[in-house]
């Protein structure tokens, strides 16, 4: 029998959840379930929004729109370095041109035409930005909001056994 064991989860969560509640539920689970385990957090990830009518989400669309492209907002549940922007009060957005479904995956690809398409999409977004594009809105974290970047990253640790 191993001496040591280690288990990662990585949870992720949405705006209107409460992260406080969720590693309550997830500690009580330990307890009952896997009694001696410790459960170490190295990091919360809190959810990502930016109103739509940022100008930066603004930017983005009329930049799809301007290459035949009809943009769809949503959320995402991938984790990025939004949230550590979002941290120092840094508005962002994100946006990809890969397939869908394959991200990530052993045999991840690229459609070379919907990839070039998407480099001169956002070619044509920083090239309307100018310095002043955001510089006036301020972020706002309480309004209705759309892009979403969520991540719980939880571990457990069992402690190690001397005998």
């Amino acid at each position: 029998m191993a001496d040591w064991c280690e288990f990662e989860l990585d949870y992720r969560y949405l705006p209107g959840m409460n992260a406080g509640q969720m590693l309550k539920d997830i500690r009580g689970i330990v307890r009952r379930r896997a009694p001696g385990f410790k459960l170490e957090i190295e990091g919360i990830q809190m959810p990502y929004e930016i109103e739509e009518g940022h100008p930066l989400v603004a930017g983005l669309k009329s930049a799809f729109r301007a290459h035949g492209i009809r943009p769809k907002i949503r959320g995402s549940e991938g984790a990025t370095v939004i949230t550590f922007f979002q941290h120092e009060g840094i508005p962002a957005v994100a946006t990809g041109f890969g397939v869908h479904g394959c991200a990530h995956t052993a045999d991840e690809f690229v459609i070379l035409p919907t990839l070039y398409k998407g480099a001169r999409v956002i070619e044509t977004f920083l090239r309307q930005l100018t310095p002043n594009s955001c510089r006036s809105y301020r972020m706002d974290r309480h309004a209705h909001l759309r892009n979403l970047h969520p991540s719980l990253n939880v571990y457990w640790v069992r402690p190690r056994w001397d005998g």
